[in-house]
């Protein structure tokens, strides 16, 4: 089976299982914390009062968690070739994505919250200049 195809079939069957475990009557709403996690980090920069300077890691959240998620993969998939119990390795690469995912959902709030509640900077603004004629400037003449 190619990485891609065992990466689906993974995927499908890591849902599964997350349904019939001890959370599985709350999967839908900690599936939509983690996307919501996920979409809040893309958002921050739009929201922001200084645009992409505020959370210039927001809209890289989701590339890290695709990119962290596929090199799980396929050190799941190394690690399934090596071993002979493949209940041990499922059950220690759940843990490390699920852990994953509760971390980049929190980082993705987190973002939010950094861009939208980050105070406002002060800006400087000069007072006008004198009008001419206001002071003496022939000191010591």
């Amino acid at each position: 089976m190619s990485y891609w195809s065992s990466l689906a079939v993974e995927f499908a069957a890591r849902r599964r299982r997350f349904r019939r475990g001890p959370l599985g009557r709350f999967a839908d709403q900690i599936e939509f914390a983690v996307l919501g996690g996920i979409v809040l980090a893309a958002v921050a920069p739009a929201v922001a009062r200084g645009g992409i300077a505020d959370a210039p890691w927001g809209p890289a959240l989701p590339v890290a968690l695709l990119a962290v998620y596929l090199y799980v993969e396929r050190q799941r998939q190394a690690a399934l070739a090596a071993a002979s119990d493949e209940e041990a390795v499922t059950v220690a690469f759940d843990k490390r994505v699920h852990r994953l995912f509760v971390v980049i959902a929190l980082l993705g709030a987190a973002t939010f919250a950094w861009a939208m509640f980050k105070p406002v900077p002060r800006t400087f603004l000069p007072e006008e200049p004198p009008a001419t004629g206001s002071f003496d400037v022939e000191i010591g003449s």
